[in-house]
């Protein structure tokens, strides 16, 4: 099974959910986000604020680790 997508989060938030997914029994895996993957200005305005920091959380199961 590949890593999935949990959560998009500010810097602020990435320990907490961290925690917690590792706490469920998940791997944990966190990336910088870099900006939307599409050009729709809605999505766009969400992460507007030049100074925040954002993270994608990823979760895989560590029974499904090599």
């Amino acid at each position: 099974m590949t890593w999935q997508q949990r959560n998009t989060v500010g810097k602020d938030r990435v320990e907490e959910l961290t925690e917690l997914y590792e706490s469920l029994g998940y791997a944990v895996k966190v990336d910088r986000f870099t900006g939307p993957e599409t050009s729709d200005e809605t999505c766009d305005s969400c992460y507007g604020d030049p100074s925040g920091e954002y993270f994608i959380i990823y979760t895989k199961k560590r029974s499904e680790l090599p």
